[in-house]
């Protein structure tokens, strides 16, 4: 199934679907069916970070042990407290890419299915595990992409600074305010929701020919067991595969018998826990690229703070080289260069759109040179050609926002 939704300058013009949940859940897909949106929530977690910057509950550059807000100078243990700042932990560049706890990393690879299923304590155990026993690599400084691990340091960073819930801190303070906070969640919404979720459709493929076993909805405690006893058959007594695939970098390998099992992603919060319909992500991307706000006045930034925002990102893309996805992710989203279009007078001078993709084919951008913006989800994990790109592609066109070009 797919979701395309599009905003120009801040008003919603597109909101379409079709096709149906999965091979094992026939009803269609309707305008506010909730996709797993893995790492497209980075971006939205970005956002929430502008926002409580605003607050003033953080300072993006100030070293942590120079924070005006003194429930974030003890963040990290020194010396790694006088090392780094919020900014390194939102753009990738902190030097935690390949930091595992050793008892999450533990859980993961014997497929602990009741430690999962715990609660917020995994996630509490791999926050504070990285807050005061993880050291920052030799990539500290540079770009190098933390798949999960900006889960526990954003969101753990998120939690630290406001003394609250992340869950209710970005209904509170973001989705609330722009009145999509029933189309955007943390993670797995409550039973009453749930009816409206999408699992990725991970069935075999050429290039993957194993069998990917859905992941539940867990309304059911057996139903969640039985995924996992699935997982523990064909991740462990598979011969090929023989154990887990990925060193202790890539834990998860991303196979996606794991990655796809709710109740070990709600663990990742926020690196790929998020459940979202294309209204609710391009909701929130609309407003960052219209100065904050909706054309009807929703609103959750100041105009001069995305103002500003959005050229931070601008001159950050351009100081790089050409090879801007591998090197960079100015304020936590990933650029896309654009060029031409007709609300842009059909120059050709590359300009950057901030975004961010998922896994199972998700794109989401926003672009404040024409105050477009799109998300289009497809819940299908590996496809080619990729249709959200397709899609994505042909709805800046079709809107005058030019051509992509990477």
């Amino acid at each position: 199934g797919i979701q395309l939704c599009a905003f120009v300058d801040g008003e919603l013009v597109v909101n379409e679907c079709a096709g149906e949940h999965g091979p094992a859940d026939p009803r269609p897909v309707a305008v506010d069916s909730l996709f797993s949106i893995f790492s497209c929530g980075k971006a939205i977690a970005a956002a929430l970070l502008l926002a409580l910057v605003e607050d003033g509950a953080l300072d993006l550059d100030a070293r942590f042990d120079q924070q005006a807000n003194p429930l974030l100078r003890d963040f990290f243990l020194p010396p790694t407290n006088a090392r780094l700042a919020p900014r390194d932990l939102l753009e990738h560049t902190a030097g935690f890419a390949n930091a595992w706890p050793p008892k999450f990393l533990a859980a993961l690879r014997r497929l602990d299915a009741d430690y999962f299923a715990s609660g917020r304590k995994p996630w509490l155990d791999a926050v504070r595990w990285i807050r005061t026993r993880a050291t920052p690599g030799p990539d500290l400084g540079a770009f190098s992409y933390h798949a999960v691990s900006f889960g526990w340091l954003v969101g753990g960073l998120a939690e630290a600074a406001t003394s609250l819930n992340f869950d209710d801190l970005l209904v509170s303070r973001l989705t609330r305010q722009l009145g999509v906070d029933t189309h955007v969640y943390a993670r797995l919404p409550l039973p009453a929701q749930r009816r409206r979720s999408i699992s990725l459709d991970d069935r075999p493929s050429e290039r993957d020919p194993h069998p990917h076993p859905h992941p539940a909805t867990p309304d059911d405690d057996d139903l969640v067991q039985d995924v996992w006893s699935r997982l523990t058959h064909v991740c462990l007594a598979d011969k090929e595969l023989d154990g887990l695939r990925g060193a202790n970098d890539d834990a998860l390998g991303l196979d996606p018998r794991l990655i796809n099992e709710a109740s070990l992603r709600s663990q990742l919060l926020p690196s790929s826990t998020m459940h979202a319909s294309a209204y609710g992500c391009a909701t929130i991307f609309a407003a960052l690229a219209n100065g904050g706000k909706l054309a009807d006045g929703r609103r959750f930034l100041k105009d001069d703070t995305a103002l500003r925002f959005a050229t931070d990102f601008t001159n950050a893309c351009s100081s790089r080289d050409a090879d801007l996805a591998s090197t960079c992710a100015p304020f936590g989203f990933r650029p896309y260069v654009l060029t031409g279009g007709e609300r842009c007078g059909h120059v050709q001078k590359r300009r950057f759109a901030f975004g961010h993709a998922g896994l199972g084919q998700l794109h989401c951008l926003g672009d404040p040179a024409t105050g477009i913006a799109i998300a289009c989800l497809v819940n299908e994990l590996s496809s080619s050609p990729n249709c959200a790109e397709i899609a994505l592609r042909f709805a800046l066109a079709e809107l005058g926002g030019g051509h992509l070009e990477s």
